[in-house]
């Protein structure tokens, strides 16, 4: 079982001045602890979808402490963003 369970997920801007075109923030909990997580999608990738995103979220929930953020390219990988 995941260390970290989804509460919630709505959709969110893109960060401005960035190449990317949708983004989905999930509400994370853990043990009483709480974090957020955002996905955005490079632009022209056409993959933004609130399924898509938790998926590539589902990786990263049996860390210690999910990323912030992750990027996922125009190809499909994921990779957590630089803060």
């Amino acid at each position: 079982m995941a260390k970290w369970r989804i509460e919630r997920e709505r959709g969110v801007d893109a960060s401005p001045g960035r190449d990317t075109e949708s983004a989905f923030t999930f509400h994370l909990r853990s043990n009483g602890e709480e974090t957020q997580t955002t996905v955005e999608y490079a632009s022209g990738s056409g993959l933004g979808s609130m399924s898509a995103a938790r998926d590539a979220l589902r990786p990263y929930l049996d860390r210690d402490r999910p990323p912030r953020r992750l990027i996922v390219a125009r190809n499909g990988s994921v990779s957590e963003a630089a803060e």
